[in-house]
Order: structure tokens, then sequence, then C-alpha cells
């Protein structure tokens, strides 16, 4: 018996120590992997600071104006032509997916396929999607409301990131997106996986077949700047040779104007990177969103402006000055400004009594303080890009 109560405390302790080692080595991996953007942040503010302080003469003033503001204004009429993809001959040799507009389930699923199966589609269809999509983005609102009263459940994906394999994973698991299957893609589509150009046209795809029931919010890497740096740009240019470029120009337009966040039957909040107590969701719905092209080059201030706490997950609006930026998670939004206090307080206590519960059956030496600054105060992380209406907390 004696020997049976040393083995049951010997195997407590060994999961103990492999929990801490687990949440010690996710703490580290996230530290390593955003310290790339937090120095780009860093860089930014310096360099917005010396031009917000510096006086150029008058030869040097057109040329700053052109590096750093966006000098040209494109009427509607003017991008439509920018995204006219008439004079585009379609091959006789091409054997990829084709696309008739209006699109169809069928189109999407197809789509999908031939990207499984490792096709491209040709510049003609992707320039007419892209078209299509924008045209849809520009009469939605920065907040999109959902309700559940159609569907059991609505399906919220995080950070994709380029990775087609974990889109056509989550697809596997939980059904295409349809009436019955709504889904929700928190931002960051792209840079850094090989395949954020495929998963933008799927999802554009099944946002036009579905307005009502996926919704797209975006993060802060459908900026052009990102994805200069972290691989979106070269993607496209690598796989769209001859018009690589006029489809960059198109996304870019299309990133400006995706929503901004999205509220589910007025009780839940969903947006890239988290919010604080003081945001304010009216002052987040009457933002010209299509404005902020790039969070790193924000349109000028006119004389007052209303500041806007919408973190972004890696980057956010900022401030002048250099200060540093400390990044949150996505909590729950239920009723105003109170509730979110409560949830968070929740989580924390769920935390501290997991801690308590795991630090008592494994008998580690060590105290509840000491255990508790060793680990982050997070719940277990679970895929980014496959979440359920779950409740993080915690600087992540």
């Amino acid at each position: 018996m004696r020997a049976a109560l040393l083995i049951q405390r010997w195997y407590r302790q060994h999961v103990a120590r492999m929990e801490l080692r687990r949440r010690c080595t996710w703490n580290i991996f996230q530290s390593i992997e955003y310290a790339g953007e937090q120095d780009q942040i860093k860089l930014n503010n310096f360099f917005g600071y010396l031009m917000d302080h510096f006086t150029p003469v008058n030869s040097e003033r057109n040329l700053i104006s052109h590096i750093f503001r966006e000098n040209e204004v494109c009427r509607d009429t003017e991008w439509e032509r920018c995204f006219s993809y008439i004079n585009i001959e379609l091959p006789e040799f091409y054997s990829g997916p084709r696309l008739t507009f209006p699109l169809t389930v069928t189109h999407a699923a197809d789509l999908v396929e031939a990207f499984r199966n490792k096709q491209q589609l040709h510049t003609r269809y992707v320039l007419q999607l892209l078209l299509e999509t924008w045209k849809l983005l520009t009469i939605l609102p920065n907040i999109n409301h959902v309700s559940t009263c159609q569907s059991k459940e609505i399906i919220i994906c995080g950070d994709l990131h380029g990775q087609l394999e974990d889109l056509l994973f989550i697809f596997y698991k939980n059904g295409l997106p349809s009436v019955e299957k709504p889904y929700v893609f928190n931002g960051d589509f792209v840079d850094r996986g090989r395949d954020s150009i495929e998963i933008l046209l799927i999802l554009f795809a099944f946002l036009l077949v579905y307005p009502n029931d996926i919704h797209l919010n975006r993060g802060n890497h459908e900026d052009h700047i990102m994805n200069l740096r972290y691989g979106f740009t070269k993607e496209v240019l690598v796989k769209y040779k001859l018009h690589g470029k006029r489809i960059l120009k198109l996304l870019h337009k299309i990133f400006s104007w995706l929503p901004l966040a999205t509220v589910i039957d007025r009780k839940v909040l969903i947006v890239h990177g988290g919010i604080s107590d003081t945001t304010d969701l009216s002052v987040i719905a009457k933002l010209e969103r299509h404005k902020y092209v790039s969070t790193f080059r924000p349109p000028e201030k006119k004389k007052k402006q209303e500041s806007i706490d919408l973190d972004s997950k890696d980057a956010s609006f900022g401030s002048k000055g250099g200060g540093s930026r400390q990044r949150l998670c996505s909590l729950t939004h239920s009723s105003p400004r109170r509730s979110l206090q409560d949830l968070c307080s929740r989580v924390h206590h769920s935390v501290d009594e997991e801690l308590k519960e795991q630090r008592r059956q494994a008998g580690l030496g060590l105290s509840h303080g000491h255990l508790h600054d060793y680990l982050s105060p997070t719940l277990t992380p679970t895929p980014a890009s496959h979440k359920r209406l779950m409740l993080t907390s915690g600087n992540r």
C-alpha cells in the first residue's frame, strides 16, 4: 500500500513538473515569436517621432510627403478600372478552377478542392473575385452583429497565417461555411505561411456566397507594411509574376475595408488582439476604417480626433513618443464596462484555483505565490486557428 502511494505521489509530481515546463516553454515561445514585431513597432515610433519634429526645407517637403503620406486618392470608378480583368485572356491550356459570378456554394467548394490539389487560380478570376469582394466590403459596417437564433453554434477561428492545411482541417472537422455553420475568422489570414493568397481567395469566395454567415475581422497582418516583412508580398509576386503588383495593390485596398470586430448576440465581442476597460464600441463603429491603409501610417489628425483603444494582436495604432505597448488577448464582452472586469476576475480566480489544486496533488515544495509568479496567468493555450467561443486572459 505504501509503495502504491509513493508511486502515485511520484506520478503526480511528474505531471505537475511537465505542466510547469510546458507553460514556461509556451511563454518563451511567445516572447521570441513577437520580439521582432515589437522591435518593428519601436522603430516605427522612433522614425515617426523624428518626422513629427522635423521641419523640412521647401525642396524636401514634396519628397517626404511622397514617402510618408498617402498622396493618391482614387475614386471608386478609378479603382474599378484598376480591378478590370476584361483584357486578361484565359489560355487554352489552363486546367485550374473556373469561376462564374455570382458565385455559388459549388464554386467555393471547387475552389477549396483545387487548392487542396495545389492548383492555382488564374489572374482573371482572382481580379474578378477581388472586385466583387471589395464591392461587398464597402457596404459592411465596422462591427458585424451576429445572432445565434438559427444556428446552434458559431465557429470562431484565430490566426491562420497562410497555413492552408489548418483551414482545410477546420473545414474537415466542422464542415464548410453555410447557414447552419456560420464562421467568424478573427484576422491574420496572411504572412508567415506559404498559402496566404489561397486562404484569402477561399474566405472571400465563401463571403460572397454567404455574406450573412461568414464574418472576417481585420488583423494587424492585413497591412501592406507588415506584408513586406513577413512574406505575403513575396508570395504574391512569385505566384503571379505578371500581375502580382496589381493584385497586391487591390488587396491593400480590400484590407482597409475589412470590418474591425464582430459582436455575437450583443454579449460576445470578437476583435483581433483584445480590448481594455476603456474600449468604446461607439467610437469604433464611427471610425472611417478605409482610411487606415496601414496602422503604421494612420491618417493625419485634424483639429481634434478621439483616440481609439483597439489594440491589434501584434501591433496597435500606437501613440506618439515611442511608448511601450503591451499586447492584450481576447475577452468576451457582455454588458458594458462592468462585465469585462467581472469576466477577467473570474478567469484569474479559476487559474488560482487550478494552481492550488495542482500544488496540493503534486506535493510540490514551491509556495503558491512562487508558482503563480513562475507561470503566466493564462489558461491552457489551444491552437490559435481553431477556437470556439473561449475566454482567455493575460498578456499574450
